[in-house]
């Protein structure tokens, strides 16, 4: 967190209570009506399968088979899948109780998740920063920002959207342990909204380690807690991570027991995964055309455009962090999330069909948002400082 002292505090709470909660339920407002379409919009793709012909999403009997059981197994052997969603399924199963089955209400849910979002990025940003202005502008950043579209505007993308509801509120607890006046049920709960995350998406898993590099390198009181107290904050998201993860051994028979491209060499991999940043980037700068699905096609060769796009982008990166590292370490915790949080989907053996998908985007750009933010609100106070030659001239 930056440490402003109380005097830099209360000039950047530009806002009061009541015209902060009503700019942002403008802003929520706003975000809603901007998905708003999305509501007479029908079933297609994946859809189809795991909410009209799954019989998992229509009787309470599946529960345990939701739980249990990897997203597509009600198809039975046709169905094996690295990806494991109870969340997602059981969210169809409330969805097709409440709503009998129509779109509509599907629709609606993820447009109110999404909304839910965009609170807890202004939250995140202004417990981070004591920045009202900050948090305002990464929270407007993340509400608009074209290539959240397809995480929001279909239905099977619901996963992308918990994911970030419960990834974003278990950090925000996290954030609250070193707080005099945090609660002992403060971890419970922030351990609560983890397990949420990790039945989620698979994604989740790298909370734990987003966790322990914040509480060593980036949190306040860091020089003057033990080892014992930093481990005693972080220790439940790692032991909840640990028991996922021999769940997904035993029951599910692995983390990733499918391969997807098992003709791939570790060489291969590595320039696939370089040029996926490439393009990952790229959609965060400029997302245009937008597109339901991406070809997959591999990397053989260094020379390949993608390859060295992605290869450019890395060092950028790299250079990036160091200089904030250096000159304002917080804000390069930002660069971290986006790369802890993108690292899963770069490795494409494990990846389906599309290896590339504008939504996996959703939760990176949590970080991309408030770095811009901060940067943004930086330029524009030392373009307000007065020039040492304007004093001089009064």
């Amino acid at each position: 967190m930056i440490n402003q002292g109380p005097m830099m505090t209360d000039s950047r709470r530009i806002f009061g209570a009541k015209q902060t909660r009503r700019y942002l339920s403008w802003l929520l407002l706003a975000a809603f009506l901007v998905y708003a379409n999305t509501l007479i919009n029908g079933f297609v793709s994946d859809d189809l399968q795991q909410i009209e012909g799954n019989p998992y999403a229509h009787s309470f009997r599946y529960v345990g088979k939701i739980f249990t059981t990897t997203v597509w197994s009600f198809q039975g052997s046709e169905g094996l899948t690295n990806y494991y969603r109870p969340l997602m399924m059981f969210d169809y199963l409330l969805c097709n109780k409440a709503f009998q089955g129509y779109p509509f209400g599907f629709h609606l849910i993820n447009l109110f998740l999404n909304c839910l979002v965009v609170w807890l990025v202004f939250l995140l940003c202004r417990k981070l920063f004591s920045d009202d202005r900050a948090a305002f502008v990464a929270a407007v950043l993340f509400a608009f920002h074209p290539v959240h579209a397809e995480a929001v505007a279909w239905v099977a993308a619901v996963t992308e959207l918990q994911l970030a509801v419960f990834y974003l509120l278990t950090f925000l607890f996290f954030l609250r342990l070193s707080e005099s006046t945090a609660k002992p049920w403060t971890q419970v709960l922030m351990c609560m909204s983890f397990l949420l995350a990790l039945l989620s998406k698979e994604q989740a898993v790298t909370l734990a380690v987003l966790a322990t590099i914040y509480e060593h390198f980036y949190r306040d009181d860091r020089s003057q807690t033990t080892w014992a107290k930093k481990f005693s904050r972080y220790a439940g998201l790692w032991l909840l991570t640990g028991a996922y993860l021999v769940f997904r051994v035993v029951v599910l028979h692995g983390f990733a027991p499918v391969a997807q491209r098992p003709d791939l060499t570790v060489f291969q991999l590595a320039l696939s995964g370089l040029s996926l940043i490439g393009q990952y980037a790229g959609k965060l700068f400029w997302p245009h055309p937008l597109i339901a699905f991406y070809l997959f096609e591999k990397s053989t060769s260094f020379s390949d455009p993608r390859v060295l796009l992605g290869a450019i982008v890395f060092a950028i990166v790299l250079v990036l962090f160091v200089a904030l590292w250096k000159r304002a370490r917080p804000y390069s915790l930002w660069l971290l999330w986006m790369a802890v949080t993108l690292a899963p989907v770069l490795n494409v053996r494990w990846m389906a069909a599309s290896a590339f998908a504008e939504r996996y985007l959703y939760l990176p750009s949590v970080g991309f948002c408030l770095l811009i933010a901060g940067a943004a609100l930086w330029l524009w106070d030392r373009g307000s400082q007065p020039r040492p030659w304007s004093r001089r001239r009064g």
